[in-house]
């Protein structure tokens, strides 16, 4: 039995004993939860970062197709003879410039208007509208700040309203000069900041993250979310990122943030080549949110530790006889922090200054596949992961761990093992010689990182080069050709009928079939070719030319064709399209990366409106085609508000009763110097320009005012473009048009195609059914030759069905058509719905629609297309005439 006073001694000196060992623990702990906290502001900043360049990158090569045509447009104006700044308004301002300036807009989409003002800041010419509006942006930041710039850099406006149509705009201008160096004017691009949205949407998918487009000084030109609308302001923050700037802008910075006063930390990073900076933000909440969770536990752990050596050292003085009881009871809880440590996602080791392993946890060990030994060293647990292929493959890879570790300095590392996995290494000397590392896998933040990168530049669905690494490929090979005559060709293609397979089997078929279209390009194209898919259905190849020149792209494109005619398998299901190819040869038809693109999308329109499923070169008259057709798209703007266009009326007869029941509406076009244009040569472009819907309302208050005068038991037909239904108040137009012009709505009826169910099918079928309940009656036009019209009579309860003249014309020739018209026809009665036969030109042709069953005939038998005027519903002779 211990004496009482050597007891005493062992108490007390038991409790210096746990005094210094719980001082150890909680500044062990507490060490640890601070470099965990510090672990994590770093990653959270490193994955901002990472973030903020792939974005800056991005917005570089989008500013840089921009102010491209910027630096054409300035090096264009200093060819001209400007002697001085009054010059620039008779040198630039003609409509012949106007037409070039409007060209560029084809090439960069996210423009929508580019302006040149002159020396006073009054506009000069404007792509939005010619001739210009008296328009004087004087007092915008970006000419202010571009005709002071004599540095030859970009000017960047912070967002404003553009004064044309209202638009949330932000301009990128360059000051331009006369033949002395005077300034003479500015030119501008003016981009909607929608465009930025579109490209940094993809940073709401990490929650927190802010997103901050800032021109150099500071001022904020675009932010996303911004819902306090900072866009203008000077940046929270300002002296902590130009501080940033400094260093680099890699490591970071912390402010207090004014929409929520939260704090955040901040990455910042410039953008490539031009004056802006993106910085992207995340919450200190969020940063911290896992280091908090870890280090409640820890924190817990430790307080129980703490409370059960307490506990232990009160029993100790109690009752010496549960000395043993209580040593057992530490014991356990030393296991505890055991188990704290052991459960931490890193993996953590301490050495001693004899470089002695002296705190492990087993993620450490399974990390790189250890045995845990008493006294070992570093150099033995070197030489045990060198053994068992963990340790990095370079030679000089231990001397220089050593040497860090030597250097009693703190130090972060990153280690790419042997099979693939990345490890980031914190090191941290202690004051006793010693030091504690911590060791993360980073493998799956390295791969996101890689995917970033890779989605930068490649199609995540087919994965082919996008469409800025194919521009960079053609543009270094434009470059190569200047140097040595380096020739080669690009391939544009478009699929046929792809529109019609995503709209009725659904965007995930239709992404299969993308996915199949790009692995059968892989197969059909030669090494040191390069496929590229451009968007949607759009796809590009380039291919350097070789001996046979021309014949190989040739070739290449009939070998596609010839691929596209197999149909597709997807999923067992057999899926066929074609394809429409435009071809173009370097640098035989172009000297310029830009230029070439255009010209293969210009071979690809003509072998589209060719039929499609063919391919055609360039030729140097498919600009004229295109200047014209462009210049036929203003003439129609000026015509449908110089009220050129007119209605003809078909009739339309019933055939068993052998009279007139109504007419169709038909568009024509008197041009003042072309005469009068057929529907044929315009509605497509109307359709492509979205003209069709004020030409299209126009077209319905001019009929029903004509149709109001006829006999009360005549009906007219109006047909309607899918647009109608999307781009304006279809329901509201038809309801002021009725009661405008009296004409009864059981008189009106309005001819669809099946287009319109398959765009929007849900909204479309509602307005169609409001229509209905007008009393309005639906007919559905050109039937047989869609992709599922049988589908759409399920749909919808249509009035009446029009056979496409196509078969009417081939019935009496091709039996197969006969019995197409025969079936619609037999249709139509068993749904109890009338069937028009459109294109009737002949007698026999009446007969055999007759015999099909047909109740309406229409066509040139019975009367052609006549003005108001000359419209008589008298029974046609051919219908007194047929037996």
């Amino acid at each position: 039995m211990t004496d009482a006073p050597t007891f005493a001694i062992e108490l007390r000196r038991l409790w210096w004993a746990a005094i210094l060992l719980l001082g150890i623990s909680a500044g062990a702990v507490g060490w640890t939860i601070w470099q965990l906290r510090n672990d994590a502001i770093r990653a959270a900043i490193a994955d901002s970062g990472n973030i903020a360049t792939v974005l800056a990158g991005q917005l570089s090569r989008s500013l840089e197709s921009i102010d491209g045509v910027l630096l054409e447009l300035k090096s264009s104006s200093a060819k001209l003879p400007i002697e001085n700044p009054s010059e620039l308004r008779a040198a630039l301002g003609s409509k012949e410039f106007f037409e070039r300036l409007t060209s560029y807009l084809t090439r960069l989409p996210q423009i929508f208007n580019i302006v040149i003002v002159d020396a006073q800041g009054q506009m000069v010419v404007s792509t939005a509208t010619w001739p210009p509006p008296n328009i004087n942006v004087g007092d915008r930041d970006y000419f202010q700040d571009a005709r002071a710039r004599t540095d030859g850099k970009l000017s960047t406006s912070v967002p404003i309203n553009n004064r044309i149509d209202g638009t949330r705009t932000i301009v990128f201008a360059r000051r331009l000069d006369d033949a002395h160096g005077r300034f003479a004017g500015v030119v501008f691009a003016s981009v909607n900041s929608k465009y930025f949205e579109d490209i940094y949407t993809s940073t709401q998918s990490i929650n927190s993250l802010i997103f901050t487009l800032v021109r150099q000084d500071g001022v904020i030109l675009y932010r996303l979310p911004d819902t306090l609308d900072f866009t203008g302001q000077k940046l929270a923050g300002e002296s902590e990122w130009l501080q940033s700037l400094k260093g680099g802008g890699r490591d970071g910075f912390r402010v207090f943030a004014r929409s929520d006063g939260n704090p955040r930390f901040v990455s910042s990073r410039k953008v490539p080549d031009y004056p802006l900076f993106v910085n992207i933000s995340v919450t200190e909440s969020t940063a911290l949110a896992g280091w908090l969770r870890r280090s409640v536990a820890i924190g817990l752990g430790s307080l129980a530790l703490l409370l059960c050596s307490l506990y232990l050292l009160t029993a100790v003085t109690r009752q010496i006889l549960r000395l043993s009881e209580s040593e057992s009871s530490l014991m356990q809880k030393s296991q505890q922090l055991d188990a704290a440590l052991n459960n931490m996602s890193q993996g953590l080791c301490m050495f001693d200054r004899e470089q002695r392993l002296v705190v492990h946890n087993k993620q450490y060990m399974e990390m790189y596949g250890l045995a845990p030994s008493p006294g070992m060293t570093l150099n033995d647990l070197l030489a045990a992961r060198q053994a068992n292929g963990t340790l990095p493959q370079e030679t000089s890879f231990t001397l220089s761990r050593l040497e860090m570790v030597l250097g009693n300095e703190p130090y972060c590392a990153v280690d790419r093992l042997p099979d693939g996995r990345t490890v980031a290494i914190t090191h941290q000397p202690m004051s006793n010689g010693g030091w504690v590392a911590l060791h993360q896998d980073i493998t799956a933040q390295k791969r996101a990182e890689a995917e970033l990168a890779y989605m930068a530049r490649y199609d995540t669905l087919t994965g082919l080069a996008n469409r800025a690494v194919f521009l960079e490929r053609v543009k270094e090979a434009v470059a190569r050709a200047r140097q040595g005559g380096e020739e080669f060709s690009i391939l544009m293609l478009d699929l046929d009928g792809f529109k019609a397979v995503n709209d009725s089997l659904g965007h995930a078929m239709g992404d299969r079939l993308l996915k199949a279209v790009a692995e059968r390009l892989r197969t059909l194209v030669a090494e040191g070719d390069q496929v590229a898919r451009l968007g949607g259905d759009e796809f590009a190849i380039f291919q350097p030319m070789d001996d046979r020149g021309r014949e190989r792209i040739s070739t290449l494109a009939s070998r596609i064709l010839e691929a596209f005619a197999e149909p597709f398998d997807l999923a067992g299901r057999k899926i066929s399209i074609g394809a429409s190819i435009g071809l173009t040869l370097a640098p035989a038809d172009a000297s310029e990366a830009d230029a070439l693109i255009r010209n293969a999308d210009l071979a690809l329109y003509k072998a589209k409106s060719e039929g499609r499923n063919r391919y055609r070169f360039f030729e140097t008259s498919m600009e004229a085609e295109s200047r014209d057709r462009r210049e036929l798209e203003q003439a129609m703007r000026k015509g449908i508000s110089m009220n050129e266009f007119e209605l003809r009326y078909q009739t339309i007869v019933d055939v068993a009763r052998k009279a007139c029941c109504g007419a169709e509406a038909l568009v024509r076009w008197r041009h003042p110097e072309r005469g009068l244009i057929p529907p044929d040569q315009f509605i497509a472009i109307a359709e492509e320009s979205g003209m069709i819907v004020p030409l299209g309302e126009w077209i319905l208050r001019q009929a029903c005012a004509d149709a109001a005068t006829w006999p009360p038991h005549l009906k007219l037909a109006v047909n309607l473009s899918p647009k109608q239904f999307t781009q304006c108040d279809l329901l509201g137009i038809l309801e002021s048009t009725l009661e405008a012009t009296g004409l009864d709505p059981a008189r009106l009826e309005l001819e669809i195609t099946e287009t319109v169910l398959i765009e929007k099918n849900e909204e479309n079928l509602a307005i169609l059914h409001a229509l209905k309940n007008l009393g309005i009656s639906i007919v559905l036009d050109d039937f047989g030759i869609g992709y599922s019209s049988m589908r759409y009579l399920q749909d919808f309860p249509f009035d009446k069905i029009k056979i496409d003249k196509s078969f009417i014309q081939s019935m009496v020739s091709h039996a197969d058509s006969a019995a197409i018209v025969c079936a619609i026809a037999g249709l139509g009665r068993s749904l109890d719905i009338d069937t028009t036969g459109e294109g009737v030109e002949t007698a026999e042709q009446l007969t055999l629609l007759r015999n099909a069953g047909c109740q309406l005939a229409q066509g040139y038998l019975f009367s052609r297309p006549v003005p108001t005027s000359e419209l008589t519903f008298e029974p046609p002779e051919a219908l007194r005439k047929a037996a």
